[in-house]
């Protein structure tokens, strides 16, 4: 009964070996920085626009550095969001001969080479695509799991710019504030109660008034809008 167990223990030891012997990446230090094919045009922050089915240029700024940053603002877990970020790397790679790229989430080299060498790469597309789609895969991760092999003329290194013990302690404030969400509207509503009773007491009965008007006419819109975002559900 436990020959079948056994067999799957030694393949797995297999692969890892495999793997650690024929990973060659390394991480990339400020002294060996990734170069962009001479044939590409330069970069120019003045001039620079993207593709507008990808996003827009909202803002930039020319300093003394001979480096250009490129922050691409990022909503999290929006599928077509991730594809544009996916996208623009791309665009920036082929086109500006952009070779490294940061990511937030991450403190260190992203090395794609494992799941790239996969025997069925058209599989694990479909796979990516599928975890792209409900916004468990980042655009920028994907970009670097599709991104050219090592020693190719077309690879972009990722690496992670996050300070880990920093983001570790953000992210245990944000598990601690959603564990507080249920009862957050409860709190809200005693402190709105108790602010209103105060209003009552200091203000002007006409200041009163138009407050308590101003709250009514912000729950009417507040109410338009919900019903109005139903319309097309209904076929309207």
């Amino acid at each position: 009964m436990k020959k079948p167990h056994l067999i799957k223990r030694g393949v797995a030891l297999l692969v890892i070996c495999i793997w650690a012997i024929t990973d060659t990446a390394r991480p990339l230090s400020a002294a060996d920085p990734p170069a962009s094919p001479a044939s590409l045009p330069a970069l120019d922050i003045s001039t620079l626009k993207v593709p507008p089915e990808l996003g827009e240029v909202v803002g930039s700024f020319k300093g003394g550095s001979p480096e250009t940053f490129i922050l691409i603002q990022d909503a999290h877990a929006l599928p077509d969001a991730q594809r544009s970020i996916h996208q623009l790397i791309r665009y920036f790679s082929d086109t500006h001969g952009v070779r490294l790229v940061g990511l937030e989430g991450a403190s260190t080299p992203i090395d794609g080479v494992f799941l790239q060498s996969y025997p069925e790469p058209e599989r694990m597309r479909h796979f990516l695509g599928k975890l792209l789609d409900t916004g468990e895969l980042s655009g920028t991760m994907t970009a670097a799991l599709y991104s050219g092999k090592a020693n190719s003329e077309t690879e972009v290194f990722f690496h992670g710019i996050e300070d880990w013990t920093l983001y570790e302690k953000g992210l245990k404030l944000f598990l601690q504030a959603m564990d507080q969400e249920p009862s957050a509207p409860l709190k809200l509503n005693s402190l709105n109660e108790a602010l209103d009773r105060d209003k009552k007491r200091i203000y002007p009965a006409c200041f009163w008034k138009l407050t308590a008007l101003k709250k009514i006419l912000r729950k009417t819109v507040s109410t338009c809008s919900r019903r109005c975002r139903r319309l097309p559900s209904i076929g309207l």
